[in-house]
């Protein structure tokens, strides 16, 4: 996606400011070499920062989480995919992995795959 796409997709809001306050954001946005737009995103990301997602214990459960550590290492390898299910059915980054017979978290990118999940 082009640049130009990704400011058309993007939500404009006009904005008045008080008399003095562009030059202002003008100064530190060129102090921290970025935009002024850049910089006015930065001060509002850090004021208002996005909502923390769900935890993986907050999305299963405890009881499910109990249920894994204690199934039958045999049995693991269908249970971490089945629970990997329900946190991309929730949406959230995070998966649960099982290397070396250990239950890890990871947050997963744009290449993930379920068979990445457990390592034989």
């Amino acid at each position: 996606m082009s640049e130009i796409e990704k400011r058309t997709l993007s939500d404009k809001f006009m904005l008045r400011l008080p008399d003095g306050m562009r030059d202002r954001i003008k100064a530190a946005s060129e102090a921290n070499n970025r935009s002024m737009n850049a910089e006015i995103v930065a001060i509002l990301e850090e004021k208002f920062p996005p909502p923390n997602p769900p935890s993986i214990d907050e999305i299963l459960g405890h009881a499910a989480l109990l249920d894994l550590f204690n199934t039958l290492p045999e049995d693991r390898p269908a249970k971490v995919l089945a629970l990997n299910e329900r946190l991309a059915e929730a949406g959230t980054v995070e998966r649960l992995t099982l290397r070396k017979g250990k239950i890890k978290t990871v947050r997963i990118g744009e290449l993930w795959g379920p068979d990445m999940a457990i390592e034989p």
